[in-house]
């Protein structure tokens, strides 16, 4: 009786986490799956332009994949593996991105109004003219990260790692940078207007004017 149990468990745990082979085969065919459950999926191809809205990509193996102008709007995309995908023009406006594996994920000109990649580690990604307006990316992993061109108009960058990423011509009105760490970071023509800047780091920094700002750099550097 135990291990029927056990093994009636096993099975609903299984069926509640596998995806649907329908729904996949949908994608793959049509790219058209809005509504679909496709958690824990692995997405192989090229699904650029693929219509994914309010799918369950939780867990979803998206490394390397094309999805380049996919409409993902409000999908869920929680523990979700984007590792150097290629998420280019792509809507994400709405997306749950929480545990979401970031890392060297191509986002240039993004949808990614008010989304949430808080606590997270996008080093390496690409962000180039990505609309992230309202984005919450305190305490995030910035390294050698992109963003040129970038709209972050009242974005939250609170005790983010922006080393040596690149904001040049970015947007940065009204941002909440207090904290952040800015050493190597270019910020050439980026705006600033109203930008709280309290504790901000810079050392090797290239300001908007294209001067260089070490009045943070350490006796030892």
């Amino acid at each position: 009786m135990k291990r029927l149990t056990i093994l009636i468990t096993m099975l609903m745990a299984i069926s509640v986490s596998a995806y649907n082979e329908i729904d996949l085969e949908q994608l793959q065919t049509l790219k058209d799956c809005n509504d679909c459950d496709l958690s824990n999926a692995r997405l192989i191809g090229n699904l650029s332009g693929a219509k994914l809205r309010n799918a369950n990509l939780k867990g979803a193996n998206l490394e390397y994949a094309n999805l380049s102008g996919a409409n993902i709007k409000n999908g869920n995309l929680e523990g979700a593996n984007l590792g150097r995908a290629n998420l280019s023009g792509a809507n994400l406006g709405g997306a749950n991105l929480k545990y979401a594996k970031l890392r060297k994920v191509n986002f240039s000109k993004a949808y990614l109004f008010n989304v949430d990649l808080s606590n997270n580690t996008l080093f390496g990604a690409i962000l180039d003219g990505a609309d992230l307006r309202r984005a919450n990316l305190s305490n995030t992993n910035l390294i050698v990260t992109h963003f040129k061109n970038a709209n972050l108009e009242g974005a939250n960058l609170k005790g983010a790692n922006l080393e040596n990423a690149d904001l040049s011509g970015a947007n940065l009105e009204y941002a909440n940078l207090e904290g952040v760490n800015l050493e190597y970071a270019r910020l050439k023509n980026a705006k600033l207007s109203k930008a709280n800047l309290k504790g901000a780091i810079f050392c090797t920094t290239q300001m908007p004017s294209g001067r260089w700002n070490n009045s943070g750099c350490k006796a030892d550097k």
